[in-house]
C-alpha cells in the first residue's frame, strides 16, 4: 500500500477514534471532564432510543423535566449521581428517567435528597437507583415496570426512608428495599400491584385492587397494616392474595375493611409474633391463610373467618391502640392527604439557633427571649428487645435541656439524658469550650469525648448514645473556629440497635451552640415534649416573656410569634439536673440578657437581607420565618456568621 493511502486510512481512523471519544460538550480527555461523564453520554447514543440523556441535567440539576429526558445508561459498577441543585431528583417528563438495563443502576451521592416520580410513565422501563433518601411516586406509572428503588441503609440519610405511591399503577411490580413505611393510596386501580418490599415500619394501602399479590418482607418491632378501601367507595380487593412475611419478634396490627380485602392473603408470623387482626367488609380475609411458626394472633371485626385464631395461638397487645395512628392514618412522612410531598420526609428536624428562634419538630416557628434552663426535647417510648432471659419489655426514657442566657439570649449549654430502666447515661456541651463531655451511671466520672464512641449502660444495648463525630472543626467567614458533632440516638427494637433520632450540634467557643434534632417516624414525632413537641397553633398567639402578656415583635420583613415556654421551664441547678459543676459555673456566671433591643433602620435590614441571601440555599430564601430570623440577627449585631451558621444549620 502506498504512503499517501495509510496517511488517509490513519486519518479516518483518528476521525472516528476522534468522534467516540467526544460527545456533546463533554471529551474523556479535555480536562475536569469526567471520564464516566463521557462513557455514559457515548452508550446512550449506541442505544440508538428515541430519548435524550443529558447528563448535567440528571448528574447536577436533578432537573428531568422535558418528555423522554434522562434516558441514560449508568456505567455496569453504579453510577453516581447528585447532588441535585434542585435538593432532589425531579421525574416530571412523560417517560423520564430510566435506565435501560436491568442489571444497571444509578447511586445517589447525597442520601439525603429524594426522588419525585410525577410524569406519566415516569422512572421505569426501568429505572434503578440506590441510596436514595425517600420516593414519590405520582405519575400515571411511575416506577413501575421492574423499576428497582434501595433506599439509603446506612442511617446517615436525614430523610424518613418513606415511599408513596399514588396514581394508577404507580409502583406495579415495583422492587422496593430497605424502606421504612410504604404508602399506596388513590382512587386509581392497581397501585403497588405485584410489588416486592421491604418494610421496617409501616404499610398503608388504600386503593382498588391496591397491593394485590404484593410481597411484602417487614422487620422490626411494631407494625400497622392497614389494607382498605377508599371511604365512600365501592373499592375492593386491597392486598388481596398478597403474601406478608414478619420477620422476628413483632406486634402487628393488621386491618383489612372493605370488600375482599386481605382475601386469599398469605401471613407468616415469626417465633413470639402477635398478630391482631381486624376484618370488616364482604368477604374481607376470606381464604387467609395464616402459618404462625411459634407466633400467635387475635381476630376481631365481622367478618373474622372462623378458626383463623386457634385457641391454642391466642395472643394479645398490651396496648394495641399505640401501634397504628389515631383512625388507622397513614404514617408514610410523604403523606399529606393529597398529592405526597416527599419534601416533608427530609425536613423532620427541629431546633434552636440564634436569638434563639426554635423550629418546632411539628413546624411550629418562635423566638423565644426568655433566659434559664428549658426542657427543649424528651422522649419516652415502651420497646422489647432480646437478652439472656428471653424477650423482655423497657421503657427509653430521653431527655435534653438547654440553657439559654448572655446578652443576646443564645443557647449556652445542652445536657442529654438517657434514664431508662433507671441507669442513667449523661452528656453535656457547653459553649465555654464546645466539647462533649460524658458520664455513665449516677457515681461515674466525666469524661471528655474525643472520637467515635457508642454510650450504653447494659449489654442488651436497650438504648445507646452513638457519637459519631463529636469535635469536627470549621472556619467561619471571619476566621472564627466552630466545632460541628453529630450523634445517634437508638434504641433496641427487637432486632437490634433502630435508629430513632439524630442530634446534630455547631458551637462557636467562648459564644453560643445551636442544635437540631432529626426524627425519622411520624409516630415517633407525635410523643415527643418538651419545646420541639410545640404545635404550630399555640404559636398564634404572642406572648411578651417578660409581662406574660400578648406582646408583638414587628420588622419591616414580618412580625415575629413569641413564646415564654414557661411550660418548659425547671427550676433546678444545671448540676442538679445532672450537668458538671463546671458547666453550672459557667452557665450561671452567664451575664443576665439586656432587654434593650438596637434599633435596625430599613437600611440596615436591606443590608442584612443582602447577606443572608450570599449563605442561605435557594429554597429557604422563599420560607419567610427562616430568612426573617437571619436578618433579624444580622441586623442586631450577630454579623455575617450568623447567616452561615443559619444556612449549615439548615443543611445539617
Amino acid at each position: 500500500m502506498k504512503a499517501s493511502a495509510w496517511i488517509a486510512l490513519l486519518s479516518m481512523l483518528l476521525t472516528q477514534v476522534s468522534s467516540q471519544e467526544t460527545v456533546g460538550s463533554c471529551s474523556s480527555s479535555q480536562p475536569g471532564c469526567d471520564d464516566d461523564v463521557a462513557m455514559i453520554q457515548l452508550r446512550d447514543d449506541k442505544v440508538g432510543r428515541s430519548g435524550t440523556c443529558d447528563f448535567n441535567d440528571l448528574n447536577q440539576q436533578g432537573d428531568c423535566t422535558a418528555d423522554e429526558s434522562c434516558q441514560c445508561t449508568p456505567n455496569p459498577s453504579g453510577q453516581e449521581i447528585g447532588p441535585f441543585s434542585l435538593g432532589y431528583l425531579k421525574c416530571s417528563g412523560e417517560t423520564s428517567c430510566s435506565t435501560e438495563d436491568d442489571g444497571k443502576y444509578y447511586i445517589f451521592k447525597d442520601s439525603s435528597q429524594y426522588l419525585a416520580c410525577s410524569g406519566k410513565e415516569s422512572c421505569r422501563y426501568p429505572f434503578n437507583v440506590h441510596n436514595v433518601g425517600a420516593a414519590c411516586c405520582t405519575g400515571y406509572k411511575a416506577c413501575g415496570k421492574k423499576t428497582t428503588l434501595f433506599l439509603n441503609s446506612d442511617g446517615q440519610s436525614s430523610c424518613t426512608n418513606d415511599v408513596c405511591c399514588a396514581a394508577k399503577e404507580a409502583c406495579k411490580g415495583a422492587v422496593l428495599e430497605g424502606v421504612h413505611s410504604l404508602s399506596c393510596t388513590g382512587s386509581e386501580k392497581y397501585i403497588c400491584q405485584k410489588v416486592s418490599a421491604t418494610l421496617s415500619g409501616d404499610l398503608f394501602c388504600q386503593a382498588k385492587e391496591g397491593c394485590k399479590e404484593g410481597i411484602f418482607r417487614v422487620s422490626g418491632s411494631d407494625h400497622c397494616v392497614t389494607c382498605s378501601a377508599v371511604p365512600g367507595s365501592d373499592d375492593y380487593g386491597s392486598c388481596m392474595g398478597s403474601v406478608f412475611n414478619f420477620e422476628g419478634s413483632s406486634d402487628v396490627r393488621m386491618n383489612c375493611v372493605g370488600k375482599k380485602s386481605c382475601a386469599k392473603a398469605k401471613v407468616h408470623l415469626a417465633s413470639g409474633t402477635c398478630l391482631d387482626l381486624i376484618c370488616n367488609g364482604n368477604y374481607a380475609c376470606k381464604d387467609m391463610e395464616i402459618t404462625f411458626n411459634g407466633g400467635g394472633c387475635k381476630c376481631s371485626g365481622s367478618n373474622c373467618p372462623a378458626d383463623i385464631c386457634p385457641a391454642q395461638s391466642e395472643c394479645s397487645i398490651a396496648n394495641p391502640s399505640t401501634i397504628c395512628a389515631a383512625g388507622n392514618a397513614d404514617t408514610a412522612c410523604c403523606a399529606t392527604g393529597g398529592t405526597p410531598d416527599c419534601a416533608q420526609c427530609c425536613n423532620t428536624g427541629g431546633g434552636a439557633a440564634g436569638d434563639p428562634h426554635i423550629q418546632s419538630l411539628h413546624g411550629a416557628h418562635y423566638t423565644l427571649l426568655k433566659t434559664g434552663t428549658f426542657k427543649a426535647w424528651s422522649f419516652s417510648k415502651d420497646t422489647r428487645f432480646p437478652s439472656k432471659m428471653g424477650l423482655q419489655g423497657a421503657n427509653v426514657q430521653w431527655q435534653m435541656f438547654a440553657r439559654y442566657s448572655g446578652q443576646q439570649f443564645n443557647t449556652r449549654g445542652l445536657l442529654l439524658l438517657d434514664q431508662t430502666r433507671d441507669s442513667v447515661k449523661s452528656m453535656e456541651l457547653t459553649s465555654k469550650d464546645c466539647v462533649w463531655r460524658a458520664k455513665n451511671g449516677g457515681d461515674g466520672e466525666w469524661r471528655d469525648v474525643k472520637k467515635r464512641e457508642l454510650l450504653s449502660l447494659s449489654e442488651d444495648h436497650i438504648s445507646s448514645f452513638d457519637v459519631t463525630e463529636p469535635h469536627k472543626l470549621k472556619k467561619g467567614p471571619t476566621g472564627q473556629p466552630w466545632t460541628i458533632s453529630y450523634m445517634s440516638l437508638k434504641m433496641n427494637k427487637g432486632h437490634g440497635d433502630g435508629l430513632v433520632a439524630r442530634l446534630y450540634t455547631q458551637c462557636i467557643p467562648g459564644d453560643h451552640l445551636d442544635y437540631k434534632v432529626i426524627m425519622f417516624d411520624k409516630k415517633d414525632i407525635d410523643i415527643v415534649g418538651g419545646e420541639l413537641g410545640v404545635t404550630a397553633d399555640s404559636t398564634q398567639k404572642e406572648i411578651n416573656p417578660i409581662t406574660g402578656q400578648s406582646h408583638l415583635l414587628s420588622s419591616r420583613l414580618r412580625s415575629m410569634h413569641m413564646r415564654a415556654d414557661s411550660e418548659f421551664q425547671v427550676e433546678k441547678s444545671w448540676a442538679d439536673l445532672g450537668g458538671t459543676k463546671a458547666g453550672s459555673s459557667y452557665l450561671e456566671q452567664e451575664p443576665e440578657p439586656s432587654l434593650v433591643m438596637s434599633v435596625c433602620t430599613p437600611s440596615d435590614e436591606e443590608k442584612a437581607a443582602t447577606i443572608c441571601a450570599k449563605y442561605l440555599p435557594k429554597e429557604a430564601k422563599t420560607e419567610s420565618e427562616v430568612f426573617a430570623d437571619c436578618v433579624y440577627d444580622v441586623c442586631h449585631g450577630a454579623g455575617e456568621e450568623s447567616a452561615e451558621l443559619a444556612a449549615t444549620l439548615i443543611n445539617a
